[in-house]
């Protein structure tokens, strides 16, 4: 019954109801007078708390209860309507008494009670099992058809159960002998059943055996037949005694599972590769022929010495503990190893066994193979070197290259790559391409690689990268996995390329100055020359005509600046540079351009002390100072401050290869900064292109800026240029140091006016008439006697006629095929030591080279005038030497 028990069955329920009866007890105690027995009703609830079954809550009642009583007494204490207190302690304690019987009679009721309880339970459990042993047997014996039977030595009568008659087909309660049973059986199997039962009848041998009945129906059954002898006291045979159980099922499973062994046995035989089984313990019980056929080792022995035998050694150790690993844990086996073939070659195999679990899920056997994966290890072993050669060859190659698989993920980065994305390619691999790189996104990059992906084509193109500041050429090469993707930083090749376009067009420009310098400086020199010597030598003139004169006289001079200017971007005009002390030259020519710029520009130095000289040539190199000090103040109208300064620099290779034509090293450089207006960041890359300007019309020609990018350029060094709108502008002159051989400049002696007349023999040399007549005439008014040729061939003729040359003046390009340097080298061989002195206004480096005069070559620039022709023919007769004019 369980009535009494809460409805989960558990005593906490009751323990609860007894605590809380206690309580009220108490409370109903205290309001009773001294002397009513009111204590007795504690014992009822210790007999209540019975029903909690557990003898602790009987227990706990019972002290709690007996405290509860006394507490109470002690509590309420004499009244008026109190008994006397002998009385009164007499019913309180029996009424303990009463608590502490009830609590050892209901302790003893739960203790009894659990026991009857335990017993219960345990008999009905017996009787259950019981039951059901004895339905498995009935089951057994019907299932499995087995019944006892024996036999009666002296009569020979059988007597069997149920079981047995209905085996052999008769009929229940049939008295029948041993001999009628024996001859139910097959002919074949009757002579070894009675050999069988006469042996254990005679000598009580037992016996079992399988022999078949024949039925009714035609059908033979087998049956097993179990026999044993009884003997009587004095230990004589009375009776053979047995069982019989119908085994026609058992042996048709068993030819089955025969028959099934041996298709196993043929189908494993005709596999191409090993087959194995192990038991649960690991140790190999079985292998196919395929592994002996492939160890040449028999299989006897190769399954009693265990499959590691025939493993590569250095494979063994690895392929051991993983097996292990698998035993111990019932997991699935798998190892790649090698396996030794019978003509001592290895190959790699493919070894893995499976493990089998009964139903209870214990291990029961291993099933496994070995596969030759010899060829697809050859596979993957050239795959891999054909991918580590394809990485070698992808991050050895100068392109960057990443690929990209059909969703846009980037997929490999080689180094290249890794380096012009400026990401890390751990940051770059499996990320979408629009979101690792969003600059990209709307650009003809996007849109050219969605074109290879749409038309399977290679896309070229070539964009520029905001991000990076860079230009890019991109290759993208779809494939079945996506695009290939080559692409390079081209900014260096593009700044080489306008470099180079740059220096065509000022070689064109060049060729085209040249050309126009050399017929356009003839003219010249005759109009200048001309009305410098009207000027001087027709005191008749009126004021008007010498006005006229003077006007024509500045024109020329300033067409003669101007091709000048021209020959100076063009870098052809010839220049004698010599060892500078850049500091001191500055130093000496700041007065003179403070003049200059006027009072409104404040002209400061800081020049460096001890600087290394340059190697340059000290006129141009004024002059190009000249034109960017003017430059800077017309870049401060309302005036401001010009600051000059020398210094040092270290120019590395970097920097060389991105400015071109200038090699690294070290440099002497001129600074010259104003605080002027500054340029727009838009004109700077054309302030050296020639008549660029942005001067308002008419206040430049656009060539100073161009002639002393030249004469830099031309110098073997560089100009550079940083400004800022409202702040001003730094222009930089970066000057090649002079070798410890280079010449100085030496004191320029410039003859008197009075000076000027000479006396000699000059064999004169000049294709171009006007100036032939020219030179002519000014030299002889100033008592010369000169011979007059037009080419170079012609010169010699008549100098084969002359008895007396003092000097040689020729012109530089001439007609006839001989130029003047040709010419002075076959008169130096007819008539040695005489003096040349060479005219041009161009030299087409015929004397000069890479920009320099060649060494003691003396020339004099077209065009000229007479005083100056004067002078450089008189200062070369007397043997001096002086700045090229």
């Amino acid at each position: 019954m369980k009535w009494w028990r809460t409805p989960q069955g558990h005593p906490r329920f009751w323990g609860v109801v007894v605590f809380v009866a206690l309580a009220a007890a108490f409370i109903l105690d205290l309001s009773l007078p001294p002397g009513y027995a009111s204590a007795i009703i504690v014992a009822g609830i210790v007999i209540l708390s019975v029903l909690a079954d557990r003898v602790w809550i009987v227990m706990t009642t019972v002290v709690v209860g007996a405290s509860l009583s006394l507490t109470a007494l002690i509590i309420k204490g004499p009244t008026e309507f109190a008994l006397a207190t002998g009385t009164v302690w007499t019913n309180r304690l029996s009424s303990l008494g009463l608590i502490l019987l009830a609590g050892l009679a209901s302790g003893f009721l739960v203790r009894r009670g659990r026991a009857l309880r335990e017993l219960s339970r345990e008999l009905t459990v017996a009787n259950t099992k019981l039951t059901r042993q004895s339905r498995m047997m009935t089951a057994a014996r019907e299932l499995g058809r087995i019944g006892g039977w024996s036999v009666d030595v002296e009569t020979g009568v059988v007597g069997w159960s149920d079981e047995i008659a209905q085996l052999h087909g008769f009929e229940h309660g049939q008295t029948l002998t041993w001999h009628d049973v024996v001859d139910n059986y097959v002919p074949e199997d009757r002579p070894r059943m009675r050999e069988a039962f006469e042996k254990c009848a005679k000598d009580g041998t037992p016996f079992i055996e399988q022999c078949r009945l024949a039925t009714a129906d035609g059908d033979d059954i087998w049956i097993l037949c179990v026999g044993e002898a009884v003997r009587s006291s004095t230990g004589t045979i009375v009776s053979i005694q047995g069982a019989k159980q119908d085994i026609t099922a058992w042996r048709v499973a068993e030819g089955a599972a025969s028959a099934n062994f041996h298709r196993f046995e043929q189908l494993t035989r005709s596999l191409p590769f090993p087959l194995w089984t192990a038991g649960p313990d690991g140790l190999v019980t079985f292998l196919n022929t395929a592994l002996v056929d492939y160890s040449g080792i028999d299989q006897g022995e190769l399954t009693a010495r265990g499959w590691l035998w025939i493993v590569h050694p250095n494979d063994q150790q690895a392929a051991y503990d993983k097996w292990v690993e698998a035993v111990e844990g019932g997991q699935r086996y798998e190892s790649r190893l090698r396996l030794r073939r019978a003509d001592g070659e290895y190959r790699w195999f493919h070894l893995q066994g499976t493990p089998e679990h009964d139903s209870s899920g214990e291990l029961v056997r291993w099933w496994g193979t070995a596969l030759d994966v010899q060829d697809f290890v050859t596979l993957t072993e050239r795959a891999d070197a054909m991918a580590e050669e394809r990485e070698s060859i992808l991050q050895s190659i100068g392109d960057a290259v990443f690929t990209l698989d059909d969703a846009w993920r980037v997929t490999y980065v080689n180094d290249n790559a890794e380096a012009l994305m400026y990401l890390p390619r751990e940051q770059v691999l499996g990320q979408v391409l629009w979101d690792a790189f969003p600059p990209v996104v709307g650009t003809e990059i996007e849109a050219a690689y969605r074109r290879a992906v749409a038309t399977s084509t290679i896309q070229r193109v070539t964009e520029y990268y905001p991000p990076h500041n860079a230009w890019l050429e991109i290759t993208a090469n779809p494939s079945r996995e996506g695009l290939t993707i080559c692409f390079r930083d081209i900014s260096e090749f593009r700044s080489l390329t306008d470099q180079l376009q740059q220096a065509q067009r000022l070689e064109s420009i060049g060729r085209l100055t040249g050309g126009i310098a050399h017929d356009f400086n003839n003219l010249l020199t005759v109009v200048i020359g001309g009305s410098e010597a009207l000027q001087t030598d027709e005191p008749s003139l009126t004021d008007g005509g010498k006005e006229l004169l003077d006007l024509i006289h500045r024109a020329a001079s300033r067409g003669a600046d101007l091709t000048h200017r021209l020959l100076a971007f063009a870098r052809r005009q010839p220049l004698a540079p010599q060892a500078v002390d850049v500091s001191e030259m500055i130093g000496d020519f700041a007065p003179l351009l403070r003049r200059t710029l006027g009072e409104g520009v404040s002209v400061r130095t800081d020049l460096a002390s001890d600087l290394p000289e340059a190697h340059v040539d000290s006129a141009q190199l004024e002059s190009a100072i000249l034109n960017l000090s003017i430059n800077a103040r017309d870049a401060m109208r309302e005036g401001g401050t010009l600051v000059l300064e020398t210094s040092m620099a270290d120019l590395d290779q970097a920097y060389a290869t991105a400015h071109g034509e200038i090699s690294p090293g070290r440099y002497v450089v001129i600074s010259i900064s104003d605080s002027g207006t500054g340029i727009s960041p838009e004109h700077i890359p054309r302030l050296f292109d020639p008549f660029f300007t942005t001067k308002e019309v008419g206040e430049g020609s656009g060539l100073g800026l161009p002639m002393v990018w030249g004469f830099a350029k031309q110098s073997g060094g560089h100009v550079s240029v940083y400004s800022e709108v409202g702040e001003g502008t730094t222009f930089r002159i970066y000057l090649p140091l002079a070798p410890e051989d280079a010449d100085h400049a030496p004191d320029a002696v410039v003859p008197a006016a009075g000076d000027l007349q000479g006396e000699g023999y000059v064999l004169l040399a000049e294709d171009d008439l006007l100036v032939q007549q020219f030179a002519a005439q000014q030299l002889r008014q100033r008592g010369y006697q000169v011979t007059v040729a037009n080419s170079g061939p012609e010169a010699l003729e008549l100098l084969d006629s002359m008895d007396q040359l003092d000097l040689l003046f020729t012109d530089v390009i001439m007609p006839g095929g001989m130029t003047g340097r040709q010419l002075a080298e076959q008169v130096e061989q007819r008539r040695p030591g005489i003096p040349v002195l060479y005219s041009s206004g161009y030299t087409e480096n015929v004397i000069v080279h890479n920009g320099r005069l060649d060494a003691n070559v003396q020339l004099l620039n077209k065009p000229y005038s007479s005083h100056q022709l004067a002078t450089k023919v008189r200062a070369v007769l007397e043997g001096r030497v002086e700045e090229t004019a």
